[in-house]
């Protein structure tokens, strides 16, 4: 069983840390800040001996989810942190009334795209030139929560 815990404030060094090890362009810590103030938030992280490993962070909009950002630290990764976290977050949109929940991923982020189906997100559309650094389609993926 995993550590989960609720982002605070107080936690945004070290999610940025995970973030900057996992994106080629990651968010500002004001982004964070911003995002944290936000009603509508749904932000967890899982911790490895005490220390922030993964961190999930979305909103919640009427009765749908929407991830916007699933990140595990290098020295974690392939060892199942991303899968509970994402069910645990999953679990946590579920408790908040949603009903589906939805994503954008590259479209050649393979081990993104493993996850989510492992976890049964399916693909909706196809977003042409979504990303920058470097430039690349996206996909929008979609799970039913009921």
């Amino acid at each position: 069983m995993r550590d989960f815990v609720q982002i605070q404030l107080e936690d945004i060094s070290a999610v940025s840390r995970v973030e900057c090890a996992t994106f080629s362009q990651a968010w500002s810590s004001s982004y964070f800040r911003t995002a944290l103030a936000a009603p509508s938030v749904l932000c967890v992280g899982s911790l490895e001996d005490g220390e922030l490993g993964a961190y999930a962070l979305g909103f919640v909009d009427e009765r749908c989810f929407h991830l916007s950002s699933i990140a595990v630290a290098p020295r974690l990764r392939r060892r199942g942190f991303g899968e509970s976290l994402l069910r645990h977050v999953l679990n946590q949109a579920v408790e908040r009334g949603c009903a589906s929940a939805r994503l954008e991923v590259r479209a050649g982020n393979e081990r993104a795209l493993s996850l989510y189906s492992k976890v049964g997100f399916v693909s909706h559309r196809r977003l042409v030139d979504h990303y920058d650094n470097p430039r690349e389609d996206g996909l929008e993926l979609m799970l039913s929560l009921e």
